[in-house]
């Protein structure tokens, strides 16, 4: 079903980040004498503009410069904004009308000869185009303006115009706005930095051109793609339940059941309700402080689809990626049950087939591991016999409808990395694990502390809980004691401790075997020493929450008698130095104890003991 955006849209908080000379601007403005006003008469006035840090609707970020960056979460919306700008300004331009350019968008317009003309640039494709020109291809070919041309023109637009005519246009300086998506989704670094430089390129000399850019915050904020400082950087925020979620529940529900009202009003409150349970029972489990489960707009689309679907809403991340796949993999010809017709020959194994391609391109790592070119994947696919007579129907399937794959110009990605995530997460425990647990361990081995793997071990802990719990239990003692050298240690007891705390019923005696690892490996003082300070402090953190069973319950969660020492030392500072960790029970915490960071290799964020003679006090 199609979700149009015009009437699913729902704009999103946004927070401009302070550029390196606003703080100067903003003293220097500050030392300035100000008009006498109302306001020194004791009248209430607003605050000056330039003391305000507050969020704004995400669609009014035009209003805040020619060059705009705008940096958020996987699925936080970031190229959805992009086609809502995109969308907003053609439909002015094409009617003639200042709607719905000055509502959706903010602009203050005149006439609509004065609204930009908006165009949409993948740049991953860009990057991908760069990459297959031969050596010798003249540098203007290279050029950010030749790739927007032939993009637009022998790509998209069904029309007669000349080569050069998007070449010309950005070259005369005619109003339009750059709307380049995507910038993280370039392969790696180094052509990231490239990207980058032909952006700045484009726009230098051009002060009427607008341009927005997106990019996830990590990738922005690493390496060489960092925009220069005129570019202003705008985070997407994360979702309010109450601004965002219900609205885009109702507006997606609204489009699914426009004729009855009665439905669309039952559903909107069953799938709100669910949400509401999922997050209640999350901050049960990790507390009150836990991050929010659906906090952008992938996670509301993925828990709409497994509604749509299943009627009902699973408790835990990994089966609801499962099912949001296995719905994604269905084709839907109708509305109503009957008329649901699923390929049953072909979706089971387009899942295997996924799960596949998702471990193999995840073990290329994060540079190289996003996507890969029709060639390399016919290849991977062909590893497996059962695979060879499906591939060109899953080709075709993920260009035609996109599903959890999607085509863009001859290579391939998953739809969202949480996906591909999952889907490694499953290969690990459907084929890896048949083999056993030690062979999936061995493939994790030197893996445990690496980020990009982070997702994919606490998924398939989840997955092995939602099909065999005793199996799940078993896994997490195997991993909480698993690793070689002390970083890899301290990581697997903390991916351990995580996935126990996230799976409510792994039950205490799992928990506190968690707990009870992490407390054995921060009293072994060479494994301690040898590990990373950013690690250790992840297990503290962790351990904190499962529980620490050096603190005594009877003796009002002081250390126990053989505690006391330590206790003092954590006092005086000495196991700030060497890194140590105690942990609390976040929801009725009498003592706690907990440093960071070694003073010597980290910036040193602190400890704090908290003593407590009853719990009343």
């Amino acid at each position: 079903m199609s979700l149009p955006l015009e009437a699913a849209y729902v704009p999103l908080r946004a927070r401009p980040i302070p550029r390196p000379g606003d703080a100067q601007d903003k003293m220097a403005a500050q030392s300035l004498p100000r008009p006498r006003s109302r306001g020194d008469a004791g009248e209430k006035t607003e605050p000056d503009e330039r003391e305000r840090d507050s969020d704004i609707d995400l669609n009014q970020v035009l209003g805040l410069g020619n060059r705009l960056v705008i940096i958020g979460g996987p699925g936080s919306g970031k190229t959805t904004v992009l086609l809502h700008m995109a969308w907003a300004l053609a439909s002015s331009l094409l009617t003639g009308q200042a709607e719905p350019a000055q509502s959706r968008l903010g602009l203050a317009v005149v006439a609509t000869s004065e609204l930009p003309l908006p165009i949409f640039v993948p740049l991953a494709s860009f990057a991908r185009f760069r990459r297959e020109l031969p050596a010798n291809a003249p540098a203007r070919e290279r050029a950010l303006t030749h790739f927007i041309s032939y993009h637009l023109i022998r790509k998209q637009a069904d029309v007669d115009l000349p080569d050069d005519f998007f070449v010309q246009l950005l070259r005369d300086g005619r109003p339009v706005i750059l709307l380049l998506d995507g910038l993280d989704e370039v392969a790696n670094e180094e052509e990231r930095a490239e990207v980058r430089a032909s952006v700045e390129e484009l726009v230098s000399g051009q002060e009427r051109m607008r341009v927005v850019v997106t990019c996830r915050t990590i990738a922005y904020r690493s390496g060489g793609t960092a925009l220069g400082v005129r570019f202003r950087e705008i985070a997407v925020q994360p979702l309010d339940f109450e601004q965002h979620v219900v609205p885009m529940v109702r507006q997606a529900y609204a489009c699914i059941h426009p004729q009855d009202a009665d439905l669309r009003s039952e559903r909107v409150q069953e799938l709100l309700g669910g949400i509401r349970r999922l997050e209640d029972d999350r901050r049960a489990r990790l507390g009150d402080d836990a991050q929010v489960l659906v906090d952008s707009p992938l996670m509301v689309r993925l828990l709409l689809i497994v509604q749509v679907n299943n009627r009902t809403l699973p408790d835990g991340r990994a089966e609801l990626f499962d099912k949001a796949i296995s719905a994604l993999l269905q084709v839907d010809y109708g509305r109503e049950q009957a008329d649901i017709r699923e390929l049953a020959s072909d979706w089971k194994v387009f899942r295997d087939m996924a799960q596949h391609l998702a471990f193999h391109m995840h073990q290329q790592g994060r540079d190289q591991g996003r996507e890969i070119g029709e060639r390399a994947l016919q290849k991977v696919l062909r590893e497996e016999a059962e695979f060879r007579p499906h591939i060109d129907r899953f080709l075709s399937h993920a260009r035609q409808r996109g599903s959890v794959l999607e085509e863009r110009q001859g290579a391939y990605r998953f739809i969202h990395l949480a996906f591909q995530e999952f889907l490694v997460a499953r290969y690990l425990r459907e084929v890896t694990g048949d083999e056993g647990r030690d062979a999936i361990l061995a493939v994790l081995g030197d893996r445990l502390d690496d980020p990009w793997w982070r997702e994919p071990i606490l998924l398939l802990a989840g997955y092995r809980a939602s099909n065999a719990a005793k199996s799940a239990r078993d896994f997490l003692g195997a991993l909480a004691r698993f690793g070689g050298e002390p970083n890899a240690q301290f990581s697997a007891a903390e991916l351990a401790g995580t996935a126990a705390l996230e799976w409510r019923e792994c039950g205490e005696a799992t928990r506190g075997g968690c707990a009870r690892r992490i407390v054995e490996l921060l009293g072994d003082e060479s494994t301690l020493l040898g590990a990373r300070p950013v690690v250790r402090a992840r297990a503290g953190d962790v351990l904190s929450a499962l529980g620490d069973p050096r603190f005594d319950q009877e003796r009002f969660w002081l250390p126990a008698d053989d505690g006391r020492e330590d206790l003092e030392a954590a006092a005086k500072g000495d196991r700030v130095v060497r890194g140590g960790a105690w942990g609390f029970d976040r929801s009725d915490a009498r003592c706690a104890y907990r440093s960071v960071a070694h003073p010597d290799s980290d910036p040193f964020v602190g400890f704090r003991v908290v003593l407590r003679s009853s719990p009343d006090e």
